[in-house]
């Protein structure tokens, strides 16, 4: 998404800006080089210059002066990650139905608005239109149009203070401080409510349960003692079958003698 909506610019857009993306890259999962090499893909039939750089080539790069249109830096280290987002006009982030997504928190506490999916945790950690954008994934072109802001030098002023509130909204909502001071209050809450506590699963599966709990040991004690009468019948026939025996073999035994 983030490297089509790129491409979406006029190349004299695409001349004053640099789409780069960062992040974990390990050679031994087949899923990182497939994706890398898919990205790489898409930018070639997309007519845009490309450059890998490993975690190794990091420390060297000069990402002004590479005559690239998109960068991958693979397994980029935390001083890496501090100077990109210093040099950010926006970050793009594009996963859809993210739990939660930590990526966003840093590049507003660093002051750099956010392009996100309108789902999953950005809906509680982005404010669409002050610390950054809301928009839905199948819309390539918005995400087109998001990117060419920082390009108009007249809204320089406007991403400032939008960078200044994500900012804001990190430090006093999503601080350790703040969250710690939210998560006290919800066990408090929960501990002191004297409400009656939702049950855990619907009564019919409670009724389920005791019907089982019931059933089970009836039918493991009926099988016993029909086991045991089946048990009584086959010695009672045995029984019957030997003393049969013994009074034949008593009639024989008084014909012999007679």
């Amino acid at each position: 998404m983030a490297v089509e909506a790129y491409a979406g610019l006029s190349k004299q857009e695409r001349s004053n800006a640099r789409l780069v993306l960062a992040g974990g890259y390990d050679s031994a999962i087949h899923e990182n080089v497939r994706t890398h090499k898919a990205l790489q893909e898409l930018a070639d039939s997309l007519q845009l210059t490309h450059a890998t750089f490993k975690p190794q080539d990091t420390a060297l790069t000069d990402m002004s002066t590479d005559d690239v249109d998109v960068l991958f830096l693979l397994s980029v280290p935390q001083e890496l990650k501090a100077r990109l987002l210093q040099s950010a006009s926006i970050l793009v982030y594009t996963p859809t139905n993210e739990h939660f997504g930590i990526v966003p928190l840093e590049a507003m506490l660093a002051g750099v608005p956010v392009l996100a999916t309108n789902t999953g945790g950005p809906l509680e950690t982005i404010y669409d239109g002050r610390t950054g954008w809301l928009r839905s994934p199948s819309k390539v072109d918005q995400w087109t149009d998001v990117m060419r802001k920082p390009l108009i030098p007249s809204s320089a002023g406007s991403l400032a203070k939008m960078g200044e509130s994500g900012k804001e909204r990190v430090l006093a909502e999503f601080s350790q401080t703040k969250m710690t001071e939210l998560f006290n209050h919800e066990i408090g809450r929960v501990i002191g409510s004297t409400e009656k506590r939702p049950k855990i699963m619907p009564e019919w599966l409670y009724a389920l349960m005791w019907m089982l709990a019931i059933a089970i040991p009836a039918i493991a004690f009926t099988m016993k003692v029909m086991w045991w009468a089946l048990d009584a019948d086959q010695t009672t026939e045995a029984q019957q079958l030997v003393n049969s025996a013994t009074e034949s073999a008593a009639s024989l035994a008084s014909s012999a003698s007679a």
